[in-house]
């Protein structure tokens, strides 16, 4: 589907650059050559060890004899830092005579990024021969990612390390698949019961893989089995750690019953071996 898409894209572009348009009305300018970021105004940049720089294209409605260059500024409403969770390759952007584009590079700084993410605010500032300009802001989303070594996915056997909540929470002692979740690179789930002592069904339990933490994300796991309908099973005060390298053996733990809708909250935690 990726590169369904990505194909349409292509094509798309080949037509406008065809007719000149380039999604821009350039009917509104009066044959004025017009700049302006091609990729729309806003986008996410995954960082991590081994991710690459991020490239923005910025495009003109016309070609020119001679080369263009533009200053790209950091807009002061940025909450990303340069020099901690980014810098910029350089801070001009230049078409080339004869061509239609020119393209800026972030480079990500994973030591300095962090999980929730900051957003980069960059501004196209234009030049005497091409003043007329349209989309000149850019909003980038910085976020750290941290890449799976190992899949963390197949048959494990779970097992509960913590002391019983009313019995075993899930069903202790089973085999169970984790598989990936579509769309979530780090989310992995698998079908268990929930306390099988009195509710046998079994229901998706989702986790994250978090940089280094186990997490459950948000607003957590809702139990099928409970006292009042409000049972669920969210992020644990102390997160569970793993190696990105090695699925083998990991734990996860949990706020039990974290809104009291059968008792007090507590930790639960499971090993997942693999089988």
């Amino acid at each position: 589907m990726k590169k369904i898409i990505y194909a349409f894209l292509m094509l798309t572009l080949f037509v406008s650059c065809e007719n000149e348009d380039h999604g821009v009305d350039v009917n509104n300018y009066n044959g004025t050559s017009v700049t302006y970021f091609t990729a729309g105004t806003a986008g996410t940049y995954y960082v991590s060890d081994i991710s690459e720089n991020f490239k923005i294209q910025i495009g003109s409605t016309e070609k020119n004899s001679a080369d263009r260059t533009y200053q790209i500024q950091v807009d002061p409403e940025s909450t990303a830092t340069q020099g901690v969770d980014f810098s910029l390759a350089s801070s001009t952007v230049t078409i080339p005579a004869g061509s239609y584009f020119g393209e800026i590079e972030v480079v990500g700084i994973a030591a300095g990024a962090s999980t929730d993410g900051t957003n980069l605010i960059l501004n196209i500032v234009g030049n005497e021969s091409n003043p007329v300009m349209v989309n000149t802001q850019y909003n980038l989303l910085v976020v750290l990612s941290c890449p799976l070594v190992a899949p963390f996915t197949g048959n494990y056997l779970i097992e509960e390390l913590t002391p019983f909540v009313d019995g075993p929470t899930l069903d202790d002692g089973s085999i169970v698949t984790v598989y990936s979740i579509d769309g979530q690179e780090f989310q992995r789930g698998f079908m268990t019961a929930n306390f099988v002592l009195y509710c046998s069904t079994p229901t998706q339990f989702l986790f994250e893989l978090n940089c280094g933490k186990v997490l459950i994300p948000s607003p957590g796991n809702q139990s099928n089995c409970s006292c009042s309908g409000n049972l669920f099973f969210t992020d644990a005060t102390t997160p569970s750690t793993y190696d990105s390298t090695d699925d083998s053996v990991f734990e996860v733990t949990f706020t039990n019953d974290a809104f009291s809708d059968c008792g007090s909250p507590a930790q639960t935690t499971y090993r997942f071996t693999k089988q």
